[in-house]
């Protein structure tokens, strides 16, 4: 049955209305559009036969774009975009090669991270995944910086890849003997330790010699600002060497190494500040060991004495958690918020290829959590 005149004739005002609208949202006849994309690691043309067109890419590697353009272009492109996003500050060369006649031609452009571009940079690069072996997808593609990128299709997606594979392996090797040879030297040198105590007058007597195999307690402070240097140096190292970018500190970073910096100089500072009455507490308890030492033979209660007089350590956590009077809240609050933040600094390094810019509230999050720690150890007493 045919349908009525009105019907026909909003059907046919819907159609003209969908066919206007795609028109207008996709490349015009006369339009510029990106007809192929690829990779290589120079711009140096061969001229004997034409190149491959490979399509895995990595920082540093140039992109060729084959554009083709039915009318005159009123101004050449200026700008890349990856997946729509502009990347500023990178130069689109000409190619001079003659193997094709208008209206094609290529154009070169080295991925690069620049100042200009960095956070452009990063939207892209938290999709690779440094262990990603497979990469990203994006779709290539050039036009005017201030307007929109030109229309491109299928042939014009690369896979953005991390690095090559071996290059992966060999970070991570690196980075895994740089962390074993972190822990080795704060395990056998003193530099996270409390400074050696110095007790006038004593004398070891369950040894017999002047230099037992005492060590000092962890020091709080100095293991947050060791731990907070070696996750900002070696961050700095897998980015550049992965990306080249030698300016991947951020402000941030800055201010979380300014946060464990002043923690640990206002310890030192508490510390010293307690000397006085530690040497007066120390006094009295070297009497006590020396009366205990002279009329008994060694026992677990003397070498206890022994112990705290020199300020032994018990065990990492067990120092680091606790003070004279037994395990500290506050202590734990620090520590915990510190490995916290540090895990997702590691994450975000990897994921994103740059260091995070953490929020003002969790600066100041980390920031008062040291303060309530030093505020804590200020009334804390140096000798049991």
């Amino acid at each position: 049955m045919p349908k009525p005149a009105s019907a026909r004739s909003v059907t046919a005002m819907l159609l003209i209305v969908l066919a206007t609208v795609t028109m207008a949202g996709g490349a015009q006849a006369d339009d510029p559009v990106v007809k192929q994309v690829c990779v290589k690691t120079n711009v140096a043309p061969d001229p004997a036969s034409p190149p491959k067109c490979a399509k895995k890419a990595r920082l540093g590697d140039w992109l060729e774009v084959l554009i083709t353009e039915p009318a005159p272009p009123a101004a050449r492109p200026t700008t890349l975009y990856l997946d729509g996003v502009p990347m500023t500050g990178l130069e689109l060369r000409i190619d001079p090669r003659n193997d094709r006649k208008p209206p094609e031609y290529w154009v070169n452009v080295q991925l690069k991270r620049t100042a200009a571009n960095k956070s452009a940079w990063d939207s892209i690069l938290t999709r690779v995944g440094f262990l990603d072996p497979a990469g990203a997808r994006v779709r290539a593609s050039v036009g005017s910086q201030s307007g929109t990128p030109y229309v491109a299709g299928d042939a014009a997606t690369i896979e953005l890849l991390a690095g090559e594979g071996w290059v992966r392996v060999v970070i991570g090797i690196a980075l895994v003997l740089a962390i074993g040879l972190i822990i080795w030297a704060l395990r056998k040198t003193d530099v996270v330790r409390d400074p050696v105590r110095k007790v006038a007058g004593f004398q070891f007597r369950l040894f017999g010699r002047a230099d037992p195999s005492y060590r000092r307690t962890y020091s709080l402070a100095r293991c947050q600002l060791a731990w907070w240097s070696v996750i900002v140096l070696l961050s700095f190292g897998f980015v550049f060497a992965v990306t080249g970018d030698y300016d991947s500190v951020t402000a941030e970073t800055v201010l979380l190494l300014g946060i464990a910096g002043g923690t640990t100089l206002l310890s030192v500072t508490v510390d010293q500040s307690k000397a006085a009455a530690e040497q007066a507490e120390l006094a009295k308890l070297l009497a006590d060991y020396n009366a205990i030492a002279a009329a008994a033979a060694p026992t677990p209660a003397l070498l206890k004495l022994e112990r705290d007089l020199v300020g032994a350590s018990e065990g990492f956590l067990q120092d680091i958690l606790s003070n004279v009077d037994g395990q500290a809240l506050h202590r734990m609050q620090a520590l915990v918020w510190s490995v916290v933040l540090g895990a997702v600094f590691v994450i975000e390094t990897v994921s994103t290829l740059s260091m995070p810019k953490f929020s003002a509230t969790l600066l100041a999050l980390l920031g008062i959590s040291n303060a309530t720690y030093l505020g804590l150890k200020i009334p804390e007493k140096q000798v049991q």
